[in-house]
């Protein structure tokens, strides 16, 4: 019966008519968010098509084969396209505005990476971490009373707008580390702006969520010299942390 009829019995009408699709979320204390769920078969093909190119597997630059496991690179290609998704905007509005992380931090916070962030889900996340958001986001000024009350609030501000993310694409062509496409990539202040720097193309970087990440995280440096992007390994990477140019720029 199965090799005559692999697929089974043809879902019903009332199958077709009303999917059944489940999703249940649950946050734990730490922040982290987890969930279980199933889809009808036609949500469910489309789910794994849109992983399945984000979840292949990325080599190092040094050829070093991808040490993530498969559920790792499911996830990190989740997380790209939930990034995709967000930035397409055709999202539809709740409550007079499309989807968005919103970030409460104090300013000599985020300034010395002291403490912790709280997004308005009350996720917990890093100064360190709010800080690689902030690389490419909408920054709105509060200025607070001494009970915490809003006393004036400032206008609200692209960091990279659309004519320096076109002149970053022409110069970087994607992200400027691994070469992934510019749609995967976000920019990137090599000064933060916290710390005084300048949202130009000499002060700016095309970087793709990962890579963002290692330089936020993972100890790499990345410095603009001569308008060439240039990274520098941490050192147990490279003990005496030669700079490596950009992959588009080589």
């Amino acid at each position: 019966h199965d090799h005559l009829d692999p697929d089974g019995p043809a879902p019903s009408e009332h199958e077709n008519e009303t999917p059944r699709r489940e999703l249940s979320l649950h946050t734990g204390t730490d922040g982290r968010l987890n969930f279980t769920g199933s889809f009808d078969s036609e949500t469910g093909t489309l789910f794994s098509e849109i992983l399945s190119p984000l979840a292949k597997p990325r080599p190092a630059e040094n050829g070093t084969p991808d040490q993530r496991s498969v559920s790792e690179r499911n996830g990190d290609a989740l997380a790209e396209a939930l990034n995709l998704i967000a930035d397409s905007g055709k999202l539809p509005t709740q409550g007079a505005e499309r989807p968005h992380l919103t970030i409460t931090i104090n300013w000599d916070m985020l300034r010395d990476r002291l403490g912790v962030a709280y997004p308005h889900s009350g996720a917990p996340i890093s100064p360190e971490g709010v800080r690689r958001l902030a690389c490419d986001a909408d920054i709105i000024p509060i200025m607070l009373g001494s009970d915490s009350v809003p006393l004036d609030v400032g206008r609200n501000e692209r960091l990279i707008t659309p004519a320096l993310r076109k002149a970053l694409i022409a110069r970087d062509k994607g992200c400027a580390r691994c070469g992934r496409p510019p749609r995967w990539t976000r920019g990137h202040h090599v000064q933060h702006w916290a710390d005084g720097g300048h949202t130009c193309l000499d002060n700016c970087v095309l970087l793709c969520d990962r890579c963002h990440r290692l330089v936020h995280h993972g100890g790499w440096d990345v410095r603009i010299v001569d308008g060439i992007v240039e990274f520098l390994p941490p050192a147990y990477v490279d003990r005496e942390r030669r700079p490596i140019r950009g992959i588009n720029q080589l």
